[in-house]
């Protein structure tokens, strides 16, 4: 056992020589022996070892003898403890979930916050290659993706599990060798929960079949993580930026579009119907297309799919001033910084893009007002000489709707000069020849550009 022990973790590189690592001791065998195989490998790894055992207060007087056990067997080893006691199941009906997933949930909380507050790197928990078979059985039987059929990751963030290769019964032949005692979980005899019927009665099925079929699962798993891994790197890629381009989405392939559309989604858990649908969007929806997903939206923009978050109205409601007889000054919407300065003479460094803009300085002599579009805002763009609609030209220049509202608007007297992201108005733009100029750059503080 301790030589697949510590295959495992130079395999998946667990710890590195200097760690703290937080044990999640239960007191049951799997959690006992992960205890002890640890501290056999802690001269070589100079490892700093401590436990933490999470009293869920649902076995009454059993689940204190857990404690008692844990207390005993760290104080024997030398180990220090830390408990902690929870009422699962108030805490459950309080959440509206099962006590199983409330009581996973904050032992999870509670290993950190011990592992935190030691500055140790990792936290190592006793899942087995039993409690893998039967994870991946129980995903089968809820229906899973490939990603369920890779059972439970040797490493996830911080939590290791170095016995994730070892079966339960090479487990329990470990402790005898050692003569280590552990304690047992009465319910793990019963059926109420769909782990034990798993273990209690498919499990035993299928090792009739095949006695190797944990091992064979093991492989299974080893074999399609590697797939999942590939696929999972690609859609991570193209979902890069909160956005995934509708061109890349549909040149990659359905299997790492969906995969693209669950990352762009996160921390949304989307369901596979629900990863269609957004698909479904992304290849045949409109401009400006929403589907809800849990916490949210997705909305179809020109060309590319993002959560979609609308403005609140504070966002666009700013009302500045910039005095073009200064030489420079910024101001700040709440959304963008407006920077502007004088530019003096024809060979000046210009910024050329369509969120700066550059003015004739002789056409410019109000205080120019900065502002949100408002309705019947209109200008001729650079180079042409009739008026159009800003809201036509934002539609055309293929700006989603959501950022328009915040996008600010320029005003000298009345008349509109510009609107960050189009061109600058044909009357006040600078042309060739001008002798001083005003230059205006609206930066999107999200992106600093």
């Amino acid at each position: 056992m301790l030589d697949a022990v510590e295959a495992a973790i130079e395999k998946y590189g667990m710890l590195s020589r200097g760690d703290g690592v937080t044990v999640a001791l239960s007191g049951g065998a799997d959690s006992v022996a992960l205890l002890r195989a640890l501290l056999c490998l802690r001269d070589k790894y100079a490892l700093d070892i401590a436990a933490v055992h999470v009293n869920h207060r649902l076995r009454g007087a059993e689940s204190d003898r857990d404690e008692a056990f844990c207390r005993g067997l760290c104080e024997g080893l030398g180990v220090e403890l830390c408990v902690e006691h929870i009422d699962a199941a108030a805490i459950a009906a309080s959440r509206g979930q099962s006590v199983e997933t409330a009581a996973r949930e904050e032992r999870y909380r509670i290993f950190e916050q011990a592992r935190s507050a030691r500055g140790f790197t990792r936290i190592a928990t006793a899942h087995n290659a039993n409690d893998n078979a039967e994870t991946v059985i129980m995903n089968i039987i809820r229906g899973t993706a490939l990603a369920g059929l890779c059972g439970i990751p040797p490493v996830r963030g911080s939590v290791i599990r170095p016995l994730i290769f070892v079966k339960r019964e090479d487990i329990e032949k470990y402790l005898a060798g050692i003569g280590q005692k552990y304690v047992t979980d009465s319910t793990n005899g019963g059926d109420d929960y769909r782990r034990n019927r798993v273990r209690h009665h498919i499990l035993p099925l299928m090792e009739k079949e095949n006695p190797a079929v944990v091992d064979a699962v093991t492989r299974m798993c080893l074999s399609l993580r590697r797939d999942e891994e590939e696929l999972s790197a690609l859609a991570a890629g193209i979902s890069a930026g909160g956005r995934i381009d509708i061109k890349e989405l549909e040149e990659a392939g359905e299997a790492v579009a969906l995969r693209a559309v669950r990352k762009l989604c996160e921390p949304a858990r989307l369901s596979g119907g629900q990863s269609e649908a957004v698909y479904r969007l992304a290849l045949y929806g409109g401009v400006g297309d929403r589907i809800s997903i849990p916490g949210g939206a997705v909305e179809r923009g020109y060309g590319d799919i993002h959560p979609y978050r609308p403005k609140t109205a504070a966002k666009g409601n700013f009302a500045l001033e910039l005095d073009p007889a200064q030489e420079s000054g910024a101001a700040d919407t709440g959304e963008y910084i407006i920077k502007w300065k004088k530019i003096v003479g024809e060979n000046a460094k210009i910024k050329k893009n369509l969120m700066t803009g550059i003015f004739n300085c002789d056409k410019i002599n109000h205080i120019v007002e900065i502002r949100p579009r408002r309705t019947g805002d209109a200008y001729p763009p650079f180079g042409f000489s009739g008026r159009r609609s800003v809201k036509k030209m934002l539609i055309d220049a293929k700006i989603p709707e959501r950022e328009r509202g915040s996008l600010p608007v320029f005003v000298c007297g009345d008349e509109v000069i510009w609107c960050a992201g189009l061109r600058v108005s044909d009357i006040y733009g600078a042309r060739r020849g001008c002798r001083e100029m005003l230059e205006i750059e609206v930066i999107n503080k999200k992106e600093g550009v």
